[in-house]
């Protein structure tokens, strides 16, 4: 089982071994995010609003193979007239390597531009900075 806060930690010291080494060209960075899909919830709209009201359906919990099928954290969004369930991988990644600096994993229905603050850091100043259009939009 991996322990909370180790995917973190293992990150870190990877980066930090490439830093050491060289690797990084830290000659601009560019932030995006992706979605990634979580299998669609059957729930009824009550449930739903439970949900989204941080409650969890005292049904469930007299069901522990339901709850173990059920995913909470998930949320819906759209994009282009598409929707999707899930989550969004944000990234900040080094422009001449294409290698991941930093990220974040918010659900589905956070915008882009909320995560920007989070992903850059003191070490980005001078840089060039590539994003997309969903960064200056609504929400930026």
């Amino acid at each position: 089982m991996i322990s909370s806060g180790s995917i973190e930690s293992l990150f870190a010291a990877f980066n930090a071994q490439l830093d050491r080494s060289g690797v990084f060209a830290n000659e601009g960075k560019m932030v995006d995010a992706s979605f990634v899909e979580a299998p669609r919830q059957r729930n009824t709209r009550e449930e739903n609003k439970q949900i989204k009201e941080g409650k969890l359906p005292a049904e469930w919990e007299k069901t522990p193979n339901k709850m173990a099928q059920k995913d909470t954290d998930a949320r819906w969004t759209k994009k282009n007239n598409v929707s999707f369930y899930g989550y969004k991988n944000h990234i900040k990644a080094d422009t001449k390597t294409k290698l991941i600096r930093k990220y974040a994993v918010t659900d589905a229905s956070v915008h882009d531009s909320q995560v920007v603050g989070e992903l850059l850091d003191a070490t980005d100043q001078g840089q060039e900075f590539y994003v997309d259009s969903a960064y200056t939009g609504k929400g930026a």
